[in-house]
């Protein structure tokens, strides 16, 4: 959602409001097609970049949390086995802190 400032210290949304008059026949719907074509276009290209981010953002949220399983085990195994488990812990929690962020 995108808001616009405006004088006066007043915030609002982006809108296009538009009329056409003309009797029928004219060439309204034409008209309305060449006017909004880069917006329709704008749209189009918004949504097939949006639609790689969240591809981008699933592949790397399934190695994320391949990765995180695997050092879930591997901390288990260590402590049930009573090794020094303090490295795998700091590799955890490094990891757990770099959990893939969604696209917005």
């Amino acid at each position: 959602q995108v808001d616009v400032c405006r004088p006066g210290n007043l915030r609002g949304p982006v809108n296009i409001y538009s009329v056409i008059l003309s009797e029928s026949g004219e060439r309204k719907t034409t008209v309305d097609k060449v006017f909004m074509k880069a917006f329709y276009l704008r749209d189009e290209a918004l949504a097939e970049e949006y639609a790689k981010l969240v591809e981008n953002y699933s592949t790397e949220k399934e190695i994320w949390e391949q990765k995180q399983k695997a050092l879930e085990s591997k901390f288990h195994k260590e402590i049930r086995a009573g090794k020094d488990y303090k490295a795998t812990e700091s590799e955890l929690e490094t990891h757990l802190n770099k959990s893939p962020v969604p696209p917005q």
